[in-house]
């Protein structure tokens, strides 16, 4: 066995130098086709989509302003909250009920609180939120 020849090191370490000078490319475009192919060969498993921390639905429900703008009626808001109930919306994950804008009337109460526009909400919107909140729905408010 031949003795290890410093000088041939050191030749070889400046080959290697002068070949990455020429094609700096060549060693990450060889890496990231290594990681591409180990990320395809990893099994994927219908079970360990869910085990990330990610829901398995996204959230669902109805939002006012999606469907009667600025004309947010407890009375119609309720009546599609109770439809979405009847035909099984409810089970399917649409748990949510949510208020978009205008349902607040223009002016604050003495304590600075938003107060609920009492012709949309004539009984309040604490009362309001108890009857969505007694369907089995979530509530949300803009």
């Amino acid at each position: 066995i031949a003795a290890a020849n410093p000088l041939s090191a050191m030749a070889r370490s400046q080959d290697v130098a002068a070949a990455r000078s020429a094609a700096p490319w060549r060693p990450r475009a060889a890496g990231a086709l290594a990681l591409l192919l180990l990320s395809w060969a990893r099994p994927c498993r219908q079970e360990q989509r869910f085990d990330e921390g990610l829901a398995p639905l996204p959230l669902m429900g109805y939002n006012t302003w999606n469907d009667i703008e600025c004309k947010p009626s407890g009375k119609k808001i309720l009546k599609v909250a109770e439809k979405l109930e009847k035909q099984g919306f409810l089970q399917l994950g649409y748990q949510y009920i949510v208020v978009g804008d205008c349902w607040m009337q223009g002016a604050r109460d003495a304590s600075g609180r938003l107060v609920a526009n009492p012709e949309f909400f004539p009984e309040g919107m604490a009362a309001f939120v108890r009857k969505v909140h007694d369907m089995g729905f979530k509530f949300g408010i803009y």
